[in-house]
Protein backbone atom coordinates (compact mmCIF):
# COMPACT_ATOMS: atom_id res chain seq x y z
CA UNK A 1 0.00 0.00 0.00
CA UNK A 2 1.38 3.40 -0.96
CA UNK A 3 -0.08 6.84 -0.37
CA UNK A 4 -2.16 8.17 -3.24
CA UNK A 5 -0.07 10.46 -5.42
CA UNK A 6 3.23 8.67 -4.69
CA UNK A 7 2.72 5.79 -7.12
CA UNK A 8 5.31 7.06 -9.60
CA UNK A 9 8.05 7.16 -6.94
CA UNK A 10 7.19 3.60 -5.95
CA UNK A 11 7.31 2.36 -9.54
CA UNK A 12 10.60 4.18 -10.19
CA UNK A 13 12.18 2.45 -7.19
CA UNK A 14 11.26 -0.97 -8.54
CA UNK A 15 12.40 -0.04 -12.04
CA UNK A 16 15.79 0.94 -10.61
CA UNK A 17 16.23 -2.63 -9.33
CA UNK A 18 14.79 -4.16 -12.52
CA UNK A 19 11.72 -5.51 -10.72
CA UNK A 20 8.22 -5.72 -12.16
CA UNK A 21 5.54 -3.61 -10.46
CA UNK A 22 2.14 -2.14 -11.31
CA UNK A 23 -0.77 -0.34 -9.69
CA UNK A 24 -3.56 -2.92 -9.42
CA UNK A 25 -6.16 -1.26 -7.22
CA UNK A 26 -7.08 1.12 -4.44
CA UNK A 27 -8.43 1.06 -0.88
CA UNK A 28 -12.08 2.09 -0.56
CA UNK A 29 -14.55 2.72 2.26
CA UNK A 30 -17.23 0.40 0.84
CA UNK A 31 -16.38 -2.62 3.05
CA UNK A 32 -16.42 -4.76 -0.09
CA UNK A 33 -13.74 -6.67 -1.99
CA UNK A 34 -14.17 -6.19 -5.72
CA UNK A 35 -12.08 -8.08 -8.28
CA UNK A 36 -12.38 -7.12 -11.94
CA UNK A 37 -10.54 -7.78 -15.19
CA UNK A 38 -10.83 -5.75 -18.38
CA UNK A 39 -13.97 -4.08 -17.11
CA UNK A 40 -15.76 -7.27 -16.06
CA UNK A 41 -16.43 -7.88 -12.34
CA UNK A 42 -15.48 -11.40 -11.27
CA UNK A 43 -15.97 -11.02 -7.50
CA UNK A 44 -17.87 -8.57 -5.31
CA UNK A 45 -18.12 -9.77 -1.71
CA UNK A 46 -18.21 -8.27 1.81
CA UNK A 47 -14.82 -7.86 3.51
CA UNK A 48 -15.89 -9.19 6.93
CA UNK A 49 -16.02 -12.91 6.01
CA UNK A 50 -12.47 -12.56 4.68
CA UNK A 51 -11.15 -10.97 7.89
CA UNK A 52 -12.63 -10.67 11.38
CA UNK A 53 -15.62 -12.90 10.62
CA UNK A 54 -13.72 -15.60 8.73
CA UNK A 55 -14.83 -19.12 9.74
CA UNK A 56 -12.62 -20.77 12.34
CA UNK A 57 -11.92 -24.50 12.00
CA UNK A 58 -12.22 -25.86 15.55
CA UNK A 59 -11.37 -29.48 16.29
CA UNK A 60 -11.26 -31.45 19.52
CA UNK A 61 -7.85 -31.49 21.16
CA UNK A 62 -6.22 -33.08 24.16
CA UNK A 63 -2.86 -32.65 25.85
CA UNK A 64 -0.35 -35.36 24.93
CA UNK A 65 1.17 -37.60 27.56
CA UNK A 66 4.43 -36.27 28.96
CA UNK A 67 7.33 -37.69 30.87
CA UNK A 68 7.05 -35.90 34.22
CA UNK A 69 9.96 -37.65 35.92
CA UNK A 70 12.60 -35.15 37.03
CA UNK A 71 16.08 -35.89 35.75
CA UNK A 72 19.22 -35.46 37.83
CA UNK A 73 22.00 -33.23 36.50
CA UNK A 74 23.88 -32.59 39.74
CA UNK A 75 26.76 -34.98 39.03
CA UNK A 76 27.25 -34.56 35.29
CA UNK A 77 30.74 -34.93 33.87
CA UNK A 78 31.12 -31.30 32.80
CA UNK A 79 34.08 -31.75 30.46
CA UNK A 80 32.58 -34.80 28.74
CA UNK A 81 29.19 -33.16 28.19
CA UNK A 82 30.92 -29.99 27.01
CA UNK A 83 32.86 -31.80 24.29
CA UNK A 84 29.82 -33.79 23.16
CA UNK A 85 27.59 -30.74 22.86
CA UNK A 86 30.19 -28.52 21.19
CA UNK A 87 30.30 -30.86 18.21
CA UNK A 88 26.57 -31.59 18.09
CA UNK A 89 25.07 -30.37 14.77
CA UNK A 90 22.45 -28.32 16.61
CA UNK A 91 25.14 -26.29 18.40
CA UNK A 92 28.09 -26.55 16.00
CA UNK A 93 28.96 -23.70 13.63
CA UNK A 94 26.73 -23.46 10.56
CA UNK A 95 29.50 -21.81 8.52
CA UNK A 96 29.61 -24.78 6.13
CA UNK A 97 25.97 -24.09 5.26
CA UNK A 98 25.77 -20.31 5.08
CA UNK A 99 28.96 -20.05 3.05
CA UNK A 100 27.12 -21.91 0.27
CA UNK A 101 25.33 -18.67 -0.61
CA UNK A 102 26.12 -14.96 -0.92
CA UNK A 103 26.38 -13.42 2.56
CA UNK A 104 27.59 -10.01 1.41
CA UNK A 105 24.36 -8.83 -0.30
CA UNK A 106 26.04 -6.34 -2.60
CA UNK A 107 28.86 -5.73 -0.09
CA UNK A 108 26.32 -4.23 2.34
CA UNK A 109 26.52 -6.87 5.08
CA UNK A 110 27.80 -5.25 8.29
CA UNK A 111 27.33 -8.11 10.78
CA UNK A 112 27.84 -11.51 9.17
CA UNK A 113 25.96 -14.67 10.17
CA UNK A 114 27.41 -17.02 12.74
CA UNK A 115 26.33 -16.08 16.26
CA UNK A 116 23.26 -13.89 16.46
CA UNK A 117 21.34 -11.76 13.95
CA UNK A 118 22.92 -10.54 10.73
CA UNK A 119 22.85 -6.88 9.71
CA UNK A 120 22.62 -5.46 6.18
CA UNK A 121 23.06 -1.75 5.45
CA UNK A 122 20.40 0.17 3.51
CA UNK A 123 22.32 1.80 0.67
CA UNK A 124 22.84 5.58 0.76
CA UNK A 125 21.52 5.84 4.33
CA UNK A 126 22.74 5.28 7.88
CA UNK A 127 20.01 2.70 8.41
CA UNK A 128 20.36 -1.07 8.47
CA UNK A 129 18.09 -4.10 8.63
CA UNK A 130 18.82 -6.92 11.08
CA UNK A 131 17.36 -10.38 10.54
CA UNK A 132 17.26 -13.72 12.33
CA UNK A 133 15.60 -17.13 12.02
CA UNK A 134 14.80 -19.28 15.06
CA UNK A 135 13.04 -22.52 15.94
CA UNK A 136 12.82 -24.59 19.14
CA UNK A 137 10.91 -27.81 18.40
CA UNK A 138 11.83 -29.63 21.63
CA UNK A 139 10.55 -26.75 23.74
CA UNK A 140 7.31 -26.49 21.80
CA UNK A 141 6.76 -30.24 22.25
CA UNK A 142 7.58 -29.85 25.95
CA UNK A 143 5.04 -27.07 26.50
CA UNK A 144 3.34 -25.81 23.31
CA UNK A 145 2.00 -22.59 24.84
CA UNK A 146 5.22 -21.51 26.56
CA UNK A 147 7.32 -22.92 23.73
CA UNK A 148 5.38 -20.79 21.26
CA UNK A 149 6.19 -17.70 23.30
CA UNK A 150 9.79 -18.79 23.59
CA UNK A 151 10.54 -19.07 19.87
CA UNK A 152 9.31 -15.50 19.30
CA UNK A 153 11.23 -14.21 22.32
CA UNK A 154 14.43 -15.90 21.14
CA UNK A 155 14.22 -14.13 17.79
CA UNK A 156 13.51 -10.86 19.62
CA UNK A 157 16.64 -11.30 21.76
CA UNK A 158 18.81 -12.03 18.74
CA UNK A 159 17.81 -8.71 17.16
CA UNK A 160 18.35 -6.86 20.43
CA UNK A 161 21.84 -8.38 20.53
CA UNK A 162 22.93 -6.31 17.52
CA UNK A 163 21.24 -3.11 18.70
CA UNK A 164 18.19 -3.40 16.44
CA UNK A 165 14.59 -2.54 17.27
CA UNK A 166 12.45 -5.60 16.40
CA UNK A 167 9.72 -4.66 13.92
CA UNK A 168 7.87 -7.65 12.48
CA UNK A 169 8.04 -11.37 11.81
CA UNK A 170 7.06 -14.13 9.45
CA UNK A 171 6.53 -17.75 10.40
CA UNK A 172 6.55 -21.27 9.02
CA UNK A 173 4.37 -23.59 11.11
CA UNK A 174 5.27 -27.27 10.79
CA UNK A 175 3.22 -29.97 12.54
CA UNK A 176 1.85 -33.47 12.21
CA UNK A 177 -1.76 -34.31 11.43
CA UNK A 178 -4.22 -31.90 13.12
CA UNK A 179 -6.79 -34.70 12.92
CA UNK A 180 -4.96 -36.26 15.87
CA UNK A 181 -6.17 -34.65 19.07
CA UNK A 182 -2.74 -34.12 20.64
CA UNK A 183 -1.32 -32.61 17.44
CA UNK A 184 -4.26 -30.25 17.11
CA UNK A 185 -3.71 -29.18 20.72
CA UNK A 186 -0.03 -28.51 20.01
CA UNK A 187 -0.97 -26.36 17.03
CA UNK A 188 -3.66 -24.44 18.93
CA UNK A 189 -1.60 -23.83 22.08
CA UNK A 190 1.70 -22.95 20.40
CA UNK A 191 0.13 -20.42 18.03
CA UNK A 192 -1.71 -18.90 20.98
CA UNK A 193 1.62 -18.48 22.77
CA UNK A 194 3.22 -17.01 19.66
CA UNK A 195 0.38 -14.52 19.26
CA UNK A 196 0.72 -13.39 22.87
CA UNK A 197 4.47 -12.89 22.49
CA UNK A 198 4.01 -10.95 19.25
CA UNK A 199 1.58 -8.60 20.95
CA UNK A 200 3.75 -7.92 24.01
CA UNK A 201 6.98 -7.61 22.00
CA UNK A 202 5.33 -5.44 19.32
CA UNK A 203 6.32 -7.75 16.47
CA UNK A 204 3.27 -8.29 14.22
CA UNK A 205 3.13 -11.27 11.88
CA UNK A 206 3.18 -9.92 8.31
CA UNK A 207 3.36 -13.22 6.43
CA UNK A 208 3.76 -16.94 6.91
CA UNK A 209 2.82 -20.42 5.84
CA UNK A 210 1.66 -23.71 7.36
CA UNK A 211 2.81 -27.27 6.70
CA UNK A 212 0.68 -30.03 8.24
CA UNK A 213 0.53 -33.84 8.10
CA UNK A 214 4.30 -34.18 8.50
CA UNK A 215 4.62 -37.80 9.58
CA UNK A 216 6.74 -40.87 8.95
CA UNK A 217 5.09 -44.27 9.43
CA UNK A 218 2.39 -42.64 11.52
CA UNK A 219 4.80 -40.80 13.82
CA UNK A 220 4.52 -37.00 13.81
CA UNK A 221 7.44 -34.61 13.73
CA UNK A 222 7.98 -32.42 16.77
CA UNK A 223 5.80 -29.30 16.51
CA UNK A 224 8.18 -26.90 14.79
CA UNK A 225 7.14 -23.28 14.39
CA UNK A 226 10.01 -21.38 12.76
CA UNK A 227 10.20 -17.61 13.12
CA UNK A 228 11.94 -15.13 10.86
CA UNK A 229 12.15 -11.66 12.41
CA UNK A 230 13.50 -8.33 11.18
CA UNK A 231 14.53 -5.22 13.06
CA UNK A 232 15.68 -1.70 12.26
CA UNK A 233 18.87 0.14 13.16
CA UNK A 234 18.33 3.86 12.56
CA UNK A 235 22.00 4.85 12.75
CA UNK A 236 24.79 2.33 12.17
CA UNK A 237 27.62 4.48 13.57
CA UNK A 238 27.82 2.45 16.80
CA UNK A 239 28.62 -0.68 14.78
CA UNK A 240 31.99 0.83 13.79
CA UNK A 241 33.29 -0.12 17.24
CA UNK A 242 31.06 -3.10 18.02
CA UNK A 243 33.82 -5.70 18.14
CA UNK A 244 35.10 -7.50 21.28
CA UNK A 245 38.77 -7.12 22.18
CA UNK A 246 41.23 -8.36 24.77
CA UNK A 247 40.68 -6.88 28.27
CA UNK A 248 36.97 -6.28 27.66
CA UNK A 249 34.82 -7.50 30.56
CA UNK A 250 32.29 -10.33 30.39
CA UNK A 251 28.87 -9.97 32.05
CA UNK A 252 26.05 -12.45 32.50
CA UNK A 253 22.63 -10.76 32.48
CA UNK A 254 19.77 -12.75 34.02
CA UNK A 255 19.40 -15.49 36.61
CA UNK A 256 20.39 -19.10 35.91
CA UNK A 257 17.94 -21.73 37.17
CA UNK A 258 17.49 -25.49 36.84
CA UNK A 259 15.82 -25.35 33.43
CA UNK A 260 16.52 -28.57 31.55
CA UNK A 261 13.20 -29.59 29.97
CA UNK A 262 13.75 -29.48 26.20
CA UNK A 263 17.44 -28.66 26.60
CA UNK A 264 20.39 -30.07 24.70
CA UNK A 265 21.89 -31.74 27.78
CA UNK A 266 18.56 -33.49 28.34
CA UNK A 267 18.61 -34.72 24.75
CA UNK A 268 22.20 -35.92 25.13
CA UNK A 269 21.83 -37.73 28.46
CA UNK A 270 18.17 -38.76 28.66
CA UNK A 271 16.83 -38.64 25.07
CA UNK A 272 13.19 -38.01 26.07
CA UNK A 273 11.70 -34.56 26.58
CA UNK A 274 10.84 -33.92 30.22
CA UNK A 275 7.70 -31.88 30.87
CA UNK A 276 9.17 -29.05 32.93
CA UNK A 277 9.48 -25.54 31.64
CA UNK A 278 9.86 -22.14 33.29
CA UNK A 279 7.27 -19.65 32.02
CA UNK A 280 8.70 -16.72 30.06
CA UNK A 281 8.17 -13.23 31.49
CA UNK A 282 7.48 -11.24 28.33
CA UNK A 283 7.31 -7.86 30.07
CA UNK A 284 10.76 -8.54 31.55
CA UNK A 285 11.99 -9.42 28.05
CA UNK A 286 11.00 -5.94 26.88
CA UNK A 287 12.53 -4.19 29.90
CA UNK A 288 15.78 -6.14 29.64
CA UNK A 289 15.90 -5.76 25.88
CA UNK A 290 15.60 -1.99 26.01
CA UNK A 291 18.38 -1.78 28.62
CA UNK A 292 20.71 -3.97 26.54
CA UNK A 293 19.94 -2.06 23.36
CA UNK A 294 20.80 1.17 25.16
CA UNK A 295 24.13 -0.27 26.34
CA UNK A 296 24.97 -1.22 22.75
CA UNK A 297 23.99 2.06 21.13
CA UNK A 298 25.68 4.17 23.80
CA UNK A 299 29.01 2.46 23.18
CA UNK A 300 29.25 0.54 26.47
CA UNK A 301 29.03 -2.93 24.89
CA UNK A 302 31.38 -4.39 22.30
CA UNK A 303 29.36 -7.59 21.81
CA UNK A 304 26.08 -9.12 22.99
CA UNK A 305 24.95 -12.71 22.65
CA UNK A 306 21.89 -14.54 23.92
CA UNK A 307 22.47 -17.54 26.17
CA UNK A 308 20.90 -20.21 24.01
CA UNK A 309 21.27 -23.87 23.12
CA UNK A 310 23.63 -25.71 25.43
CA UNK A 311 23.44 -23.05 28.13
CA UNK A 312 26.07 -20.67 29.49
CA UNK A 313 29.16 -22.83 28.98
CA UNK A 314 28.41 -23.57 25.32
CA UNK A 315 27.46 -19.94 24.65
CA UNK A 316 30.85 -18.81 25.96
CA UNK A 317 32.59 -21.50 23.90
CA UNK A 318 30.81 -20.44 20.70
CA UNK A 319 31.83 -16.84 21.31
CA UNK A 320 35.45 -17.77 21.91
CA UNK A 321 35.61 -20.09 18.88
CA UNK A 322 33.89 -17.61 16.56
CA UNK A 323 36.09 -14.62 17.43
CA UNK A 324 39.18 -16.73 18.21
CA UNK A 325 39.56 -14.87 21.49
CA UNK A 326 40.57 -16.23 24.87
CA UNK A 327 38.26 -16.09 27.89
CA UNK A 328 38.91 -16.20 31.61
CA UNK A 329 35.58 -16.74 33.40
CA UNK A 330 34.63 -17.70 36.95
CA UNK A 331 31.06 -18.58 37.97
CA UNK A 332 29.34 -20.16 40.96
CA UNK A 333 26.69 -22.58 39.68
CA UNK A 334 25.85 -26.24 40.02
CA UNK A 335 27.49 -28.46 37.41
CA UNK A 336 24.19 -28.96 35.63
CA UNK A 337 23.42 -25.24 35.56
CA UNK A 338 26.39 -24.69 33.26
CA UNK A 339 24.15 -26.32 30.63
CA UNK A 340 20.79 -24.99 31.84
CA UNK A 341 18.84 -23.14 29.15
CA UNK A 342 17.01 -20.62 31.36
CA UNK A 343 15.40 -18.09 29.04
CA UNK A 344 15.96 -14.33 28.96
CA UNK A 345 19.72 -14.36 29.55
CA UNK A 346 22.45 -12.51 27.68
CA UNK A 347 26.23 -12.46 27.61
CA UNK A 348 27.29 -8.81 27.35
CA UNK A 349 30.89 -7.84 26.64
CA UNK A 350 31.65 -4.38 28.04
CA UNK A 351 34.48 -2.38 26.53
CA UNK A 352 37.63 -1.92 28.59
CA UNK A 353 37.01 0.90 31.06
CA UNK A 354 33.21 0.64 30.79
CA UNK A 355 30.79 -0.74 33.39
CA UNK A 356 27.50 -2.42 32.51
CA UNK A 357 24.78 -0.86 34.68
CA UNK A 358 21.83 -3.21 34.11
CA UNK A 359 19.64 -5.10 36.61
CA UNK A 360 20.77 -8.71 37.19
CA UNK A 361 24.09 -8.10 35.41
CA UNK A 362 27.05 -9.86 37.04
CA UNK A 363 30.66 -9.53 35.92
CA UNK A 364 32.01 -13.06 35.43
CA UNK A 365 35.32 -12.58 33.64
CA UNK A 366 37.28 -10.96 30.85
CA UNK A 367 38.58 -11.50 27.33
CA UNK A 368 42.24 -12.46 27.01
CA UNK A 369 44.75 -12.57 24.17
CA UNK A 370 46.56 -15.72 25.35
CA UNK A 371 44.58 -18.13 23.15
CA UNK A 372 43.13 -19.99 26.15
CA UNK A 373 39.48 -20.70 26.99
CA UNK A 374 39.17 -21.06 30.77
CA UNK A 375 35.89 -21.36 32.66
CA UNK A 376 36.03 -22.16 36.37
CA UNK A 377 32.93 -23.25 38.27
CA UNK A 378 33.63 -23.98 41.94
CA UNK A 379 36.10 -26.91 41.81
CA UNK A 380 35.41 -27.74 38.14
CA UNK A 381 37.48 -26.17 35.38
CA UNK A 382 37.02 -26.34 31.61
CA UNK A 383 40.24 -25.38 29.83
CA UNK A 384 40.92 -25.60 26.10
CA UNK A 385 43.05 -23.88 23.53
CA UNK A 386 40.86 -21.58 21.46
CA UNK A 387 42.26 -23.10 18.27
CA UNK A 388 41.03 -26.50 19.47
CA UNK A 389 37.57 -25.10 20.25
CA UNK A 390 37.38 -23.57 16.81
CA UNK A 391 38.47 -26.79 15.13
CA UNK A 392 35.79 -28.83 16.92
CA UNK A 393 32.99 -26.27 16.63
CA UNK A 394 33.54 -25.32 12.99
CA UNK A 395 34.58 -28.79 11.88
CA UNK A 396 31.59 -30.74 13.18
CA UNK A 397 29.14 -30.18 10.32
CA UNK A 398 31.71 -30.51 7.49
CA UNK A 399 32.72 -33.80 9.11
CA UNK A 400 29.09 -34.95 9.11
CA UNK A 401 28.63 -33.96 5.48
CA UNK A 402 31.77 -35.65 4.21
CA UNK A 403 31.01 -38.84 6.14
CA UNK A 404 27.76 -39.37 4.22
CA UNK A 405 28.22 -41.92 1.42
Amino acid sequence: MVEKGTEDKFLELFDKHELDSAVIGEVTDTDRFVLSYEGEVYADIPVQPLSDEAPVYVLEGEAPEYNNEKNDYSNVDVNHVFEQLLQHPTIASKRYLYEQYDQQVGANTIVKPGLQASVVRVENTKKAIASTIDGEARYVFNNPYEGGKMVVAEAYRNLISVGATPLAMTDCLNYGSPEKKEIYQQLADSTKGMAEACEVLSTPVVSGNVSLYNETRGTSIFPTPVVGMVGLIEDIDFLNDFTPKANDKVYLVGDTKDDFGGSQIEKLLYKEVNHEFEAIDLSDEVKKGEAIKSAIRSGVASHVQTVGKGGLLLTLARFSAHYRLGLDVNVNLSNGQLFSETQGRYIVIAKEGQTLDIDNAVEIGSITDNGQFNVANNDIKVSREVSNLNEIWEGAIPKCMTSVD
